[in-house]
């Protein structure tokens, strides 16, 4: 009997957010890079990385062989910048809830819902605008242009300036067939 077995090494995309708060994040966030890192190279796994700061793509690779990533991500730890105090006051926009209450407010024909529709609309489109520009967003789309689907992408972040960024890219590309996980280096309040 011959079984067809589907083949598990497809590309594997991982996407560090280099800023942190603390040493403690620090720690974490080279923690999960390397046990990631090291997970791909064990079942071998090309992987391609990419790393970004508030300000910058600072990486892009294209896949790797296990040993190349291994060494990628080791470098990378080296550039982590934990002296970043960021405070985020307000939860990061929910763009999913944010889509389910336009589509609601489209059925209401009253002079309110229209202009609760507009300011959602508006906020939408900031939300969307602002991602397309934040190095969260370039780096991912950059790398997942040279890595096609069914690529699993991993997100290591402690959430901070990217989330935004994050949220809608990673939605876009579930869309176009990728597979994504965030790792959050903090629990959310």
């Amino acid at each position: 009997v011959k079984e067809h077995i589907e083949d598990s090494r497809q590309t594997a995309i991982i996407a560090v957010n280099l800023e942190v708060g603390d040493a403690e994040e620090a720690d974490k966030l080279i923690y999960n890079l390397i046990t990631s890192v090291l997970t791909l190279a064990r079942e071998a796994i090309p992987t391609a990385l990419t790393a970004y700061s508030e300000k910058q793509v600072v990486t892009e690779t294209p896949p790797l062989d296990s040993r190349e990533a291994v060494k990628k991500a080791l470098e990378l730890g080296q550039r982590i910048v934990a002296n970043q105090v960021i405070v985020r006051y307000l939860a990061s926009p929910d763009l999913q809830r944010i889509g389910t209450s336009l589509r609601r407010l489209e059925k209401a024909a009253t002079e309110p819902a229209r202009k609760l529709r507009g300011i959602l609309e508006l906020e939408r489109k900031a939300i969307e605008e602002g991602a397309k520009r934040h190095p969260a967003a370039r780096a991912l789309l950059h790398v997942a242009a040279h890595t096609l689907p069914p690529a699993m992408i991993t997100v290591i972040s402690a959430w901070n300036h990217d989330s935004e960024a994050l949220s809608v890219t990673l939605r876009d590309l579930r869309k176009r067939g990728y597979e994504a996980t965030v790792i959050k280096l903090k629990e959310q309040k």
